[in-house]
């Protein structure tokens, strides 16, 4: 059975950055790339794709897709044992009644949610932005999102990805439910 590369990294590895990191660097020269190749197709600075592969910096959820996708592997791969202690967690979102649920997990800095509204319905994020980078991805229905002033009707397979955002809210814009997963980046240091 062939090893991914990346495989000797363990779920022990003290710090997620760090792992996620390795993880990366141990991809990227297994293919022969240079920082500069892989930072360009992953359109990150090779400074930042330097800081994510050494555990300096753990990337937001948008840039951590575009560096994998760059590397040609899927989020999961990247984030594999990311759990710790070699455990796997699954969570389904309930969709039968409106809710917000946590999906993160506490050894994670990103925070996700899943938000499950009917129609009329509106309210504030499931996820405080505080000023982060913040995601929205609409499984299902239409949601209609303002972040800081500017409103985005999102459609099922639609996503926003919005930097230092503060003030959010949200809307149903369909007659039927809307089901959308929302991720939230490390908070930035003052």
């Amino acid at each position: 059975m062939a090893r991914a590369a990346g495989d000797d990294l363990k779920a022990e590895s003290p710090h997620l950055a760090q792992r996620v990191g390795g993880r990366i660097r141990a991809r990227r020269t297994s293919l022969g790339q240079t920082l500069t190749q892989t930072a360009k197709a992953a359109e990150v600075s090779v400074s930042h794709l330097s800081s994510i592969e050494t555990g300096a910096n753990l990337p937001s959820l948008p840039i951590l897709a575009r560096v994998a996708g760059a590397l040609g592997l899927t989020l999961n791969e990247v984030l594999r044992d990311v759990g710790g202690g070699g455990s796997i967690r699954v969570e389904r979102v309930d969709d039968g009644s409106p809710a917000r649920q946590e999906l993160s997990h506490d050894h994670l800095q990103l925070r996700i949610s899943a938000l499950v509204c009917g129609d009329g319905e509106a309210g504030a994020p499931p996820i405080a932005p505080d000023g982060a980078e913040l995601f929205v991805y609409v499984l299902d229905g239409s949601l209609e999102v303002a972040v800081d002033e500017t409103v985005t009707v999102l459609n099922a397979g639609d996503s926003l990805d919005a930097d230092e955002a503060h003030v959010v809210s949200w809307r149903s814009a369909g007659a039927a439910r809307s089901v959308s997963i929302w991720a939230r980046g490390p908070l930035k240091d003052s």
